[in-house]
């Protein structure tokens, strides 16, 4: 008979000292890029900006860094925001949704509404505490962005983006709804996961001439002028989507 050690720390508590530490050191990056930026290191480093810069020298993915460095300038106005970011209380996260809608004179109250509260939870909180004004939503739309890299041998692309608002809604919309769509794959009898069926569903979106939803094949069907990587690309710019 084997027993069960039972003076043996379950693994949630010995990892909530590590989230805190992380926590706490990523308050610390915040700080150090603020000073960084006024110093301008990331245009003596030849960096067009502090997101590529922290990419190009510590290996951050560009949207962390761009988060990163959003978070670190609204800080600077929050101390007791920061704070509690330094002591490993809050997530980067948390602190993010609270930072985008805190000023000093409100951010006591936010904090007191985040304790003990999940991730959805501080959303809402977030949510309720500032609604987006319409100039806050004409910056919001200007901050949109969308990039695709290939990979070394091009056989694979990154998609990576940002929008909000009604547009962001439209776009999930759309995808969704082909997505939805998408019969069940032909040679397992099973529907693909919901990730790969979202990813074909925006194939749909960008090979269609109007935009519109197009019909998705298996892959087994797919007609080899849609399957180089080139024109694929030409048909996804052809499409009218915006994003």
């Amino acid at each position: 008979m084997s027993w069960i050690d039972t003076t043996q720390m379950p693994a949630g508590d010995g990892m909530a000292p590590i989230a805190a530490r992380i926590n706490a050191d990523y308050a610390e990056l915040c700080r150090l890029l603020v000073e960084a930026d006024r110093a301008q290191e990331w245009l003596a480093d030849g960096s067009p900006n502090v997101a590529q810069w922290l990419t190009a020298r510590f290996g951050f993915d560009e949207r962390l860094g761009r988060r990163l460095s959003r978070l670190a300038s609204r800080l600077e106005d929050l101390p007791e925001l920061t704070k509690r970011f330094a002591s490993g209380e809050l997530s980067l996260d948390a602190v993010g949704m609270l930072a985008g809608v805190a000023t000093p004179e409100n951010e006591a109250d936010l904090i007191e509404g985040a304790r003990g509260r999940d991730l959805h939870d501080i959303g809402r909180l977030a949510s309720r505490a500032k609604p987006p004004t319409r100039e806050e939503s004409a910056w919001d739309r200007a901050s949109h962005w969308f990039s695709t890299q290939w990979d070394l041998y091009h056989r694979r692309m990154r998609l990576a983006g940002e929008m909000t608002g009604v547009e962001a809604q439209v776009v999930e919309d759309r995808l969704v709804a082909g997505a939805r769509a998408i019969p069940k794959n032909l040679e397992t009898g099973q529907y693909d996961n919901w990730d790969k069926r979202m990813a074909d569903s925006l194939f749909g979106v960008c090979a269609t001439e109007d935009g519109g939803q197009a019909p998705i094949r298996q892959p087994s069907s797919m007609p080899s002028s849609m399957r180089s990587p080139s024109r694929m690309g030409r048909a996804c710019q052809r499409s009218r989507v915006v994003l």
